[in-house]
């Protein structure tokens, strides 16, 4: 008995179909594959964004210095329709001889008088303050930031 041309027609287009089907299953682990590299690029971001901001605002920042020096300073507006005024700055701070590098935005209000709130155990963590009559503690300090040691000048 030979197979006729009707049948042979369709056993083509059933394996053609197979064979699509397969490669949806590659195209399907290719997506899932692609989303979950997706997936660990955004946790090492976010990883760095934080490492690179400080840590938890709830830190006590108990030690405070005035012995701040600017050494860079760029005027530059922030917020909506660019109407908070400030600047771009980078300073260094020094702790019990210890000499710190690093840089903010600080309002024009708030750059005048300046004081570093730091933690005694990490002078590295510190928040900067334009007010200096302003005390340093447990989560009155705003937002910390986390200095990289320098060679004193």
């Amino acid at each position: 008995m030979g197979v006729r041309r009707g049948d042979a027609a369709s056993m083509m287009v059933r394996t053609r179909r197979q064979g699509r089907e397969g490669g949806d299953g590659v195209k399907g682990c290719l997506a899932v594959l692609a989303f979950m590299v997706f997936g660990a690029a955004v946790l090492v971001g976010v990883a760095i964004v934080v490492e690179r901001r400080g840590t938890a605002k709830s830190e006590a920042l108990t030690g405070t210095t005035s012995d701040l020096e600017l050494t860079d300073y760029e005027p530059k507006s922030h917020g909506r329709k660019k109407r908070l005024q400030g600047a771009d700055i980078e300073y260094l701070y020094v702790v019990e001889g210890r000499t710190f590098q690093s840089s903010t935005w600080l309002s024009r209000t708030t750059l005048s008088d300046r004081v570093v709130c730091f933690d005694p155990e990490d002078p590295a963590v510190h928040a900067i303050r334009g007010n200096p009559q302003a005390t340093c503690g447990k989560a009155n300090h705003g937002e910390t930031r986390r200095a990289v040691e320098v060679a004193a000048r």
